[in-house]
């Protein structure tokens, strides 16, 4: 891994270490603004039946937001930190979110 995803890797695992899974574990102010943040890129899907690739996925919320929306889709995230992984994992494999690390 090269040095800067070295950096960007221990700079969000120790946020998420720090803050759990939670918006400022992904060094958001708060759920508002993340909401705000996802509301803006679910603008260009029109429709049911739609794939995304969440590269920097952190701990998944995105999933969620999505899910609340659209009955049919296919999720995968990508992160550099094992951390954001791991959380990701929890909280919504059982769910259908296809959470893979981006190693």
């Amino acid at each position: 891994m090269q040095q800067v995803h070295k950096n960007i890797n221990n700079y969000y695992t120790n946020k998420v270490i720090t803050h759990g899974a939670t918006p400022k574990g992904v060094d958001w102010n708060g759920e508002e603004s993340q909401f705000v943040r996802f509301t803006q890129l679910s603008k260009i899907i029109s429709q049911d039946n739609f794939s995304i690739n969440d590269i920097g996925c952190g701990y998944g919320k995105y999933f969620e937001f999505l899910q609340n929306r659209f009955s049919t889709f296919n999720y995968f995230g990508f992160d550099l930190s094992q951390e954001m992984i791991k959380n990701a994992k929890s909280l919504y494999s059982n769910k259908g979110g296809g959470i893979y690390a981006n190693r």
